[in-house]
């Protein structure tokens, strides 16, 4: 691991954690473990993302007692250009940015392709999906992580669905 920091202060402290591990651990045990981060680190990436206009926050009520919030798009740009690129990867061949290659990867893993490509038959972006998640080591180890963290997910929600049940 190279441990230099890279400048961003939510990669750096990953990335001290991981430099600091006794033994080499898979990209799915180092999700597993920090799960517990994971509601304030999105908190603060959404925050990064309205900062920087490229979302908006905002707040609904209904029926005056539940409050959530939104974060739509602001600023279309980026957006633009990320489903151009990964667009033009999927349908067109080109090759991925590891970056790209993790987005295509977490869109297999999430089962998100109908909504990412609306535009493309169903079937043939699933397929696509399936050989771009299966075809690269770095999307093997993205499409697993996410496998596992869905696992844990199921796996909460069944254990306190049946210690809990409703009377």
């Amino acid at each position: 691991v190279d441990a230099r920091p890279t400048g961003d202060p939510i990669l750096d402290n990953a990335l001290l954690n991981i430099s600091g591990a006794r033994k080499p651990r898979k990209a799915r045990d180092w999700l597993l473990s920090h799960q517990k981060l994971a509601p304030s680190l999105q908190e603060r990436l959404l925050d990064r993302l309205v900062q920087a206009g490229v979302l908006r926050r905002e707040t609904r009520e209904v029926l005056w007692v539940f409050h959530f919030k939104r974060y739509p798009t602001e600023e279309e740009r980026p957006e633009r250009a990320i489903r151009k690129e990964i667009h033009g990867v999927l349908f067109e061949g080109k090759a991925p940015t590891p970056d790209c290659a993790a987005l295509l990867c977490l869109i297999h893993a999430c089962s998100l392709g109908r909504e990412v490509f609306p535009d493309h038959p169903h079937k043939e972006t699933q397929q696509r999906l399936k050989a771009f998640a299966e075809s690269d080591r770095l999307a093997k180890a993205v499409t697993e992580s996410i496998a596992a963290v869905t696992m844990l997910i199921m796996s909460i929600v069944l254990t306190s669905t049946t210690m809990y049940p409703r009377s």
